[in-house]
């Protein structure tokens, strides 16, 4: 063989392995930008939004700021208000600095658990790729991308508009700045994921 296909070969492999292993996400290509895969049915969407004190089971952590839970018997992936953290699964990007730590905080944080889920309605429900705008609490009570933001594993991201906790996570970066927290800490990426 010519180092041309093996190359090729290679890579084919490694893909493969790193779809096996949840580190890529394939998209669904069959449906449009437009599909409503994955979004909750409006009694499900109410159910959520009613209770304060229901649970859901995490199917899969993706990467550090977006999840799935089992939501109204379905699948819904979970992109986490308020906070932004290194890449890790984008097949665009390289793995950024500390974009490991930050995933494998949330994988063992939340692997296996049940989460408490609250809407922000400044935000909208869903983001431009149907995903359920959240914030997540886990079971002790402890309000998860604030805890992220506050220990360094993610940025304060506001998208558009300001959110309801806007002030806090704001507060809780320049805490873990000034403390050198994460990825703010010089020995790791000083503040600069890229």
């Amino acid at each position: 063989m010519r180092t041309p296909q093996l190359l090729s070969i290679l890579a084919t492999v490694i893909f493969v392995i790193l779809v096996l292993t949840g580190q890529i996400d394939i998209p669904d290509v069959t449906s449009s930008p437009s599909s409503t895969k994955g979004m909750l049915r409006d009694e499900a969407l109410t159910a959520l939004t009613a209770s304060s004190t229901a649970t859901y089971k995490i199917v899969r952590v993706i990467d550090a700021d977006t999840l799935v839970a089992s939501i109204g018997g379905m699948d819904v992936t979970l992109r986490l208000i308020g906070i932004n953290t290194p890449e890790v699964v984008d097949p665009r990007k390289p793995v950024e600095c500390f974009g490991r730590e930050a995933s494998d905080r949330a994988k063992k944080l939340l692997t296996g658990q049940s989460i408490g889920i609250a809407l922000d309605v400044s935000q909208g429900t869903y983001d431009t790729y149907n995903r359920l705008l959240a914030y997540v609490y886990l079971e002790d009570g402890t309000f998860f991308n604030k805890a992220m933001v506050a220990d360094g594993y993610a940025h304060e991201y506001t998208y558009n508009l300001p959110y309801q906790f806007q002030s806090e996570f704001k507060a809780a970066e320049t805490d873990a700045r000034v403390h050198g927290r994460g990825l703010w800490s010089p020995s790791s990426c000083n503040g600069d994921p890229g």
